[in-house]
């Protein structure tokens, strides 16, 4: 299943322009042999460049490493505070809609996901992310509505596809075919070539007493 992509911007430019000098000494110096030994993750550079000066660049970073190693709790202050320091960047609320949704916020997960969608209406992982917390919200429209959306803003359609068929096994897992069959109907049309989806359509129409699709591709 797709899982809520961690925005992270590196480019060069305007946000180079806003590491201070006192910043950037700081990061020269740890990489420096004498510091190697102390220097041994990417946390602790992190930690101490917002100690030596904070900002949200090294916040968001400091918070998308903790997510990576599912370090959710620690994560949270330091994206809220990149939040709160730049309100103005999607990646920011993106990450924090993350930490929310993989500690069972979702409302306040779709709270953070919607002002990314209103700063970055053309970016695919936010579509994808909002996507997944309609979908964890059991809003399933919703959720097709923004996997559409991501889809036609280049997202890959058998990644989706994949993706839209497992989310609806799982709903029809739960006694719900009728409200599986859209997702799972969708990936078909996504990928016609996805064996797995079209069993799982076959399924959801026997569960409902309704006709077969076309056989899937050997």
């Amino acid at each position: 299943m797709m899982g809520i992509a961690v925005m992270v911007t590196l480019a060069a430019g305007s946000r180079a322009a806003r590491v201070s000098l006192g910043l950037a000494v700081a990061l020269l110096a740890a990489l420096t042999f004498r510091q190697i030994g102390f220097w041994h993750d990417s946390v602790r550079l992190y930690q101490h460049a917002i100690a030596v000066e904070d900002g949200d660049y090294m916040r968001g970073l400091l918070g998308t490493t903790l997510i990576a190693g599912r370090r959710y709790a620690e994560a949270e202050p330091h994206l809220s505070a990149a939040v709160r320091l730049a309100p103005e960047r999607a990646e920011h609320h993106n990450n924090l809609a993350n930490v929310l949704l993989h500690t069972g916020r979702l409302d306040q997960a779709a709270a953070e996901e919607s002002i990314a969608l209103r700063l970055a209406p053309d970016d695919v992982t936010v579509a994808e992310a909002m996507g997944q917390i309609r979908f964890r919200q059991a809003d399933y429209a919703g959720a097709l509505e923004q996997f559409d959306r991501a889809v036609r803003l280049g997202a890959d359609a058998a990644a989706v596809a994949a993706a839209l068929s497992d989310m609806g096994a799982s709903v029809a897992n739960r006694g719900r075919p009728r409200e599986a069959e859209p997702l799972i109907r969708r990936a078909v049309e996504l990928d016609p070539s996805l064996v797995q989806a079209r069993r799982n359509l076959a399924l959801v129409l026997e569960d409902q007493g309704r006709g077969q699709v076309e056989p899937a591709a050997r």
